[in-house]
């Protein structure tokens, strides 16, 4: 079924650069931080714990979308089913990018972390946009948007690895 390709393609669209920030991969005193800020080592460190995260959501919600696939038995009831995950995956998405931008970007790198946040933030509005679609049960909708979804998650990944990210920048 057409459905399925279309609906895999999308989740699977968000890994590797859907957000960012949390965890404390890595370590800097309180001193350095007062003062100067996190070094851009430390920054991607933390960064990429929370891309870690995120894509093990990422990858579960992917597998839970497959198994629909494999069972729906028409297009529509494909997006049925898939819809509700499309919304639980666009809270987390938001609520990764909220972890992101409260991140504090090293000194002088503030406007590349800037268009970073920028790009997660325009790849998770189109991930809101997929479920709406999907909600509504507007199969074209969910491919048009899933391809618009495709080129800013490369245009995403291309800012992440340009700054030197590991995780954020794969997939």
């Amino acid at each position: 079924m057409h459905s399925r390709a279309v609906a895999i393609a999308v989740l699977l669209g968000l890994s590797g650069a859907a957000g960012c920030g949390g965890d404390d991969g890595g370590e800097r005193s309180a001193t350095t931080a007062a003062t100067a800020g996190p070094t851009r080592a430390a920054f991607i460190a933390e960064a990429d714990a929370l891309c870690r995260r995120t894509n093990a959501q990422i990858a579960a919600t992917n597998t839970r979308i497959t198994q629909i696939n494999r069972t729906a038995t028409s297009e529509r009831q494909a997006l049925e089913d898939a819809a509700p995950l499309l919304a639980e995956t666009y809270d987390a998405q938001r609520a990764s990018v909220a972890e992101l931008r409260a991140l504090e970007p090293p000194a002088g790198d503030e406007a590349a972390v800037t268009r970073i946040v920028a790009g997660v933030e325009q790849q998770v509005a189109a991930v809101g946009q997929v479920a709406d679609a999907a909600q509504a049960g507007d199969a074209a909708r969910v491919r048009a948007l899933g391809e618009d979804l495709q080129t800013t998650r490369t245009r995403v990944r291309g800012l992440f690895q340009g700054y030197g990210f590991e995780v954020c920048g794969r997939g």
